[in-house]
């Protein structure tokens, strides 16, 4: 059953896309009623995105203030653009399906049993799933169509559901904003700043590597671990 489920959603992602980029009027009187999207659903997500971004900015730490808030401005303004746009799937027969996996995730976690995520499938068509930071997961159609079963759609909202529980989008916020704020930073950009060639270049290799590390700092962290990621 989960074999045949996977399937009709495959067939469903190559449809959406074939709609997406060519939406032509049928020439019979006799059409295919394809599955229409929830915009209620759509506008629901949208608000639960805008409620985390009034709290957490109204929760900022007083230190380099201004750094987060651009920061998390530019985040949810992707958000945002997210939510606002058609490209994701909220029609019911496909939302139950994905939700009916996310459930039993949760079912055998139960460290995520309080978890907020809003997880979806969106149109794009490009291999990728990512995870917004606010509990918002977008798992492309792009990246569904390579897929060969259930079991490994589950291990791809597992992998961003712990992203997410992790808190690793805040963690490399934090640190990308404290080391921007660093005495050493500063130091080599007023060195930088004085310097008469080659100055470009090498501003852009020391943002690569402060924000590389920034990055593999933020996700040395060992809370409990949410282990069962395949739960057939």
């Amino acid at each position: 059953m989960c074999f045949i489920s996977m399937l009709r959603l495959k067939v469903f992602v190559l449809f959406i896309f074939f709609i997406y980029v060519y939406q032509a009027k049928a020439q019979s009187s006799e059409s295919y009623s394809f599955w229409k999207d929830d915009a209620s659903l759509r506008r629901k997500y949208y608000v639960e995105s805008l409620e985390k971004k009034k709290a957490l900015i109204e929760t900022l730490p007083r230190q380099y203030a201004k750094d987060y808030k651009a920061i998390y401005q530019h985040q949810f303004s992707e958000i945002e653009a997210l939510w606002k746009d058609t490209r994701v799937v909220t029609s019911p027969e496909v939302n139950s399906y994905l939700q009916s996996i996310v459930k039993r995730i949760v079912a055998a976690n139960p460290d995520l049993k309080t978890t907020d995520a809003r997880v979806v499938f969106t149109r794009d068509d490009w291999p990728n799933a990512v995870s917004m930071g606010d509990g918002s997961i977008a798992i492309n159609g792009g990246l569904v169509v390579f897929l060969n079963n259930e079991a490994e759609l589950a291990f791809i909202i597992c992998h961003e559901l712990s992203h997410y529980y992790l808190d690793h989008t805040n963690k490399q916020i934090k640190k990308v904003v404290e080391l921007y704020n660093s005495e050493a930073f500063t130091k080599e950009v007023k060195r930088l700043s004085k310097q008469e060639y080659g100055a470009g270049k090498e501003f852009d290799e020391l943002m690569k590597k402060w924000l590389l590390e920034a990055v593999a700092t933020a996700g040395k962290t060992k809370p409990k671990r949410i282990s069962r990621l395949l739960f057939f």
